[in-house]
C-alpha cells in the first residue's frame, strides 16, 4: 500500500493509492470536511468490499499530487464513515504514469 499527500480543490488531503478503485472515492464525512457539495452530484450505488453503498458521483475540479495537477476528475462520495481514507483511484491514476521501485512509487504526468 502506498500513501501520498496531495490536495482536492486546493484542500490538503492524504490519499491511499488504490489501483483497484474505479475513481477517487471518499466518505461523506470527509467530503463534508472539505466543503464539497456532494449531494448536488448524481445519486448512485457502489459495490464496495463491505457490500453495496449509497453515494453520489461528481467531478472534482482539481486533484494534485506534488507537481502533478489533473483537472475534472471523477469521484464517488459514499454515505457514512467509509472508506476511512480518501482513495486515489483510476479516474486519476489512469491519467498518469506509475512506476513501482521497491518500496517507492514514482508518479509522472502522461502529457
Amino acid at each position: 500500500m502506498f500513501r501520498v499527500h496531495g490536495s482536492i480543490n486546493k484542500f490538503s488531503i492524504h490519499f491511499l493509492i488504490d489501483t483497484g478503485a474505479t475513481s477517487v472515492a471518499m466518505s461523506s464525512v470527509e467530503a463534508k470536511r472539505m466543503g464539497l457539495k456532494y449531494k448536488k452530484g448524481t445519486p448512485m450505488h457502489s459495490s464496495t468490499a463491505s457490500g453495496i453503498a449509497k453515494g453520489y458521483a461528481l467531478t472534482l475540479d482539481e486533484v494534485k499530487i506534488g507537481h502533478i495537477k489533473i483537472y475534472n476528475v471523477n469521484a464517488v462520495i459514499l454515505e457514512g464513515f467509509f472508506p476511512t481514507e480518501v482513495l486515489l483511484g483510476q479516474s486519476f491514476l489512469s491519467r498518469i504514469h506509475m512506476v513501482r521501485d521497491g518500496d517507492k512509487m514514482k508518479l509522472r504526468k502522461k502529457f
